[in-house]
């Protein structure tokens, strides 16, 4: 593990004995992971991410933050060869392609009217295009087509804000727009445009909805990048394209799904078109004459490429399935086995076998 992760850890064990009234609140949903994956024909990987969420009162709102660590993804290993298959392996990538310790949010959070703002540095995927079944790489799947569309070319960490106007208690609009410069593998300055060319801004709106045992939002989403470009004639070319989530719980079964579908458009997206279903269901087992609660969960993906790709291509087509077990206090062990073909777009990637095992400390 790196040597800052290290540190930040001890960090924080230190912060819970110290004086509460002059340290910021932690989230109980700071997680602590390590992953192991292995496939043929490829290195096996090692990934460590810890991901601390807090707040802080600041006069009426709060100031909300996010520290993240992240080791470095090996390289030739299977995230370096299946990208798809790991949405934790350089999360807080750096310009040199290592992992790094970086503030990934930090923005001010209050109510104006009937709805909240946030303002600052944003994670957009934090807002848009959610599900409560596959939305989270730290409890949830990891698989990246299993964590937010792959057709929706969303900045990672930028400055941006945010607005969710409750119309009632089942129906709410957000509204996003952020800067497409953002944190993933750049620097601090570059957040302001001072050593790239990513100047542009990114924006979305959303409708949500909730009923009795049934969710689900649409949104429309634009990129205007200025390196976004035709794939037919090279030039300039602003990316947009529309979204949605419809999932619920089946009573009888107590099984949690979600259907999730993506449009882009393929003039500009290499990701033109998406569709994902996914589901878990809770059991009880009995482990050395105890109960034990568990989630199994199942998904499976297609992501179409671009008709206007200029290579051949194929469609990559996804599937995972795991078991997230609690072992003792907050320790939790999820073994997880994935399955990727044409691996971006690759035709000549054919299927492949990922067999991994994720252990998590919650805070």
């Amino acid at each position: 593990m790196d040597k800052k992760i290290i540190l930040v850890v001890g960090l924080f064990m230190l912060s819970g004995i110290g004086s509460a009234s002059i340290l910021p609140d932690i989230s109980p949903n700071s997680i602590l992971a390590f992953t192991y994956q292995h496939a043929s024909n490829a290195k096996r990987s090692y990934n460590a991410q810890l991901d601390i969420l807090g707040y802080l009162p600041v006069g009426t709102g709060q100031l909300q933050f996010e520290l993240k660590a992240g080791s470095t993804p090996r390289a030739n290993g299977v995230t370096a060869m299946i990208p798809e298959a790991n949405a934790l392996a350089g999360e807080t990538q750096a310009p040199n392609g290592d992992g790094r310790l970086a503030m990934t949010q930090l923005y001010y959070q209050n109510q104006y009217g009937q709805g909240t703002y946030n303002l600052g540095l944003l994670f957009p995927a934090n807002y848009i295009d959610t599900n409560p079944v596959a939305d989270n790489e730290y409890p949830q799947f990891i698989g990246t087509t299993f964590v937010n569309d792959p057709t929706i070319d969303m900045p990672i960490y930028a400055l941006g804000g945010s607005y969710t106007y409750l119309i009632n208690q089942q129906l709410s609009v957000l509204a996003l727009l952020t800067s497409t410069q953002d944190l993933y593998g750049h620097n601090y300055l570059d957040l302001w445009g001072s050593h790239t060319q990513d100047s542009g801004a990114f924006g979305a709106i959303e409708l949500d909805w909730q009923a009795e045992n049934l969710q689900g939002n649409i949104g429309i989403w634009l990129n205007g990048n200025h390196r976004n470009i035709s794939l037919t004639n090279g030039k300039r070319q602003n990316s947009h394209g529309i979204y949605g989530n419809i999932g619920g719980t089946l009573a009888v079964e107590y099984v949690q799904w979600n259907i999730r579908l993506g449009w882009a458009d393929p003039q500009v997206s290499q990701s033109s078109n998406f569709i994902s279903i996914e589901a878990n269901k809770a059991l009880h087992i009995s482990v050395w004459g105890k109960s034990r609660k568990l989630l199994a969960a199942m998904a499976l993906s297609r992501t179409g490429p671009s008709s206007d790709i200029q290579s051949s291509s194929s469609p990559v087509i996804q599937f995972e399935t795991y078991i997230r077990m609690r072992l003792v206090d907050s320790v939790y062990i999820s073994p997880d086995i994935q399955w990727v073909t044409h691996s971006q777009f690759n035709p000549n990637r054919k299927g492949i076998w990922i067999e991994g095992i994720r252990m998590s400390i919650a805070f």
